[in-house]
């Protein structure tokens, strides 16, 4: 046959399970509140594209605006036909290459500056987001600090009912008890011994005769 707990036993070993589940929750805690990170220092966003000279390429890329000069049968004539031949293939080549090149530059030009924005955009989001979780963080470690107390509260406030509720019932039992033993005395000073007779034995309710309400005190 084992054992019954006692009460201190039984309290003891409560009491130890709540200081095993308070240490946890407190370890559990400070790992939490060692983990808060803090939002870090983002780099700079680019400088804007630099087209102020892209102005100056579209108006002076053309080698030949008017195009090749003109030839025909004079001396001066037959003089730019020969100097033409000579230098003219190089110029056109230059010249395709410059119209190639300002196109490259026209064409992509909208996509740097698109490009710049959207980086100087996505930094400034980027560092809202991480401001908002760390006050998000830091939130939830007010908020979990905070548990504790409100599981405290609400076992007071469960506890508290109960309690309520078997005190009552004490004080029920207890008027109840007091009287019969009021009835009981009653009826034992109602019936006093007759001469000669023998006496009997004190009444078992005769110690509660001076002291009833003693009783509602424990």
């Amino acid at each position: 046959m084992t054992d019954e707990q006692t009460v201190e036993d039984l309290l003891a070993r409560l009491e130890r399970e709540r200081l095993d589940a308070d240490r946890l929750y407190n370890d559990a805690l400070t790992r939490v509140d060692r983990a808060l990170q803090t939002a870090p220092r983002l780099p700079d966003p680019p400088p804007p594209f630099d087209d102020a000279g892209l102005a100056t390429l579209n108006a002076q890329w053309n080698l030949l605006p008017g195009g090749p000069p003109p030839f025909d049968g004079s001396f001066k004539g037959r003089l730019r036909r020969l100097v033409w031949r000579m230098v003219g293939p190089s110029i056109e080549t230059q010249q395709r290459f410059n119209a190639a090149l300002v196109e490259h530059l026209n064409r992509n030009a909208a996509s740097h500056h698109q490009t710049a924005r959207a980086s100087r955009e996505l930094i400034e989001m980027l560092g809202r987001e991480l401001q908002a979780l760390v006050r998000f963080e830091s939130l939830l470690i007010q908020s979990l600090q905070t548990i504790t107390v409100y599981v405290d509260s609400k076992d007071r406030s469960l506890g508290g009912s109960e309690l309520r509720q078997r005190l009552a019932l004490t004080e029920q039992r207890l008027l109840a008890l007091k009287r019969l033993v009021e009835q009981a005395t009653a009826t034992s000073a109602g019936h006093a011994p007759v001469s000669g007779a023998p006496v009997a034995a004190p009444d078992a309710a005769a110690p509660f005769a001076s002291s009833v309400d003693s009783i509602t005190y424990v």
